[in-house]
């Protein structure tokens, strides 16, 4: 990006945080596998939506393929990077042992997958105070939960800034993440196997790309010569997606014509979100200044009211009324901002068969 465009979109990061002039690759730390797994698979997705290995020696081996100065703009794809060092990589025997430690047997898979702007560390961080949350929420001890790791082009605590440019270089990152990655792991479930998507922000992207492709006449998605799996859904038993504060529009949701595809949710038992009016990031206003919500990648889905219920009764006018929507009122975008109101996100997740009690008050179907 030339000086100039940068700076003229570096102003725009006082008032939209979803995008800067560079990012920083979301890379585990050193050691990655040998962390405490609290019972949790782990997945690791680089941006082309390859696996990091699990073992210690395969992934000592992934570590040392990365240079020690990474340029934050330049592209890292894990796997040829190991094929060059001659370190073998075995990506379906990754997924493969992923799939074994999720286990045969427990209750619901729960998928985590939070949005743009998150290193390793703060994934990490993210997702344990959500399953706190949902243990105190009275989620079953016998939960088996997956956090995505997705190469989420971080600011490395605010070092850098983020311009409009950079967001939809994240978005191909979740598509590939979801599409290229995680279908490729609940693909290997046991057939009958239950789970619930839990998206954040962006992570939307890549739960959405996960259960379907894109509608009609909008872009395919690549996975760097593989072909794209089929969508895991017609294997899995009962399949939902949730998504607080979610960064998708039409792209995402309308074929070419406008028309929201009676395809795109065929097989999920129900698509919830949360959205919010109130949302300064997702709305793209800020101290007082209205930036289009369509600028640098459309987010409406969480916070464009009009948007919102035109998708609403799109999607019940394809028969797929299996669309719900949940106002919030509040004015962050922290998720854990959205799960403070309790009432509200105990009603989504109970809607998402994450939680097993309904919240008094919910209106919401499941």
């Amino acid at each position: 990006m030339n000086l100039g465009r940068c700076l003229l979109v570096s102003s725009l990061s006082l008032v939209l945080p979803l995008a800067g002039c560079t990012g920083f690759h979301s890379l585990p730390p050193p050691d990655y596998a040998d962390l405490p797994d609290d019972g949790v698979l782990r997945l690791v997705f680089d941006e082309r939506g390859d696996p990091w290995p699990l073992a210690h020696d395969a992934a000592a081996a992934a570590e040392a393929v990365i240079p020690g100065d990474l340029d934050k703009s330049r592209s890292f794809r894990l796997a040829r990077r190991l094929e060059a060092s001659g370190a073998p990589y075995d990506r379906a025997a990754i997924l493969d042992a992923a799939a074994a430690r999720l286990g045969k047997g427990g209750g619901r898979v729960v998928v985590l997958i939070n949005g743009f702007n998150n290193s390793y560390g703060s994934f990490r961080s993210k997702y344990a105070g959500v399953r706190q949350w949902l243990a105190a929420q009275g989620a079953p001890a016998d939960t088996r939960y997956v956090e995505v790791y997705w190469d989420a082009l971080h600011r490395a605590g605010g070092k850098v800034a983020y311009p409009v440019a950079l967001f939809p270089r994240a978005r191909g990152n979740a598509e590939r993440a979801g599409a290229c990655g995680l279908r490729d792991l609940l693909v290997r479930l046991p057939a009958g196997t239950e789970v619930t998507l839990v998206a954040h922000s962006l992570g939307s992207q890549v739960a959405l790309s996960t259960v379907a492709d894109p509608p009609p006449g909008r872009d395919s998605i690549v996975c760097d010569g593989r072909p794209v799996p089929a969508t895991p859904a017609s294997q899995l038993g009962d399949l939902r997606l949730t998504a607080f504060a979610p960064a998708l529009g039409a792209g995402q949701l309308e074929d070419s014509t406008g028309e929201f595809p009676a395809t795109l949710l065929a097989r999920v038992s129900r698509f919830v979100i949360a959205w919010d009016p109130n949302d300064p990031v997702i709305t793209k206003r800020r101290y007082g200044v209205n930036l289009p919500d369509t600028l640098g990648g459309d987010t409406r889905l969480g916070g464009n009211e009009a948007f919102v219920r035109a998708v609403e009764d799109k999607a019940g006018a394809a028969g797929a009324e299996r669309f719900q929507p949940l106002r919030f009122e509040q004015k962050s975008h922290e998720l854990t901002r959205y799960l403070a109101d309790i009432p509200r996100a105990a009603c989504v997740l109970w809607a998402g068969k994450v939680l097993p009690e309904r919240p008094a008050g919910c209106t919401l179907m499941r």
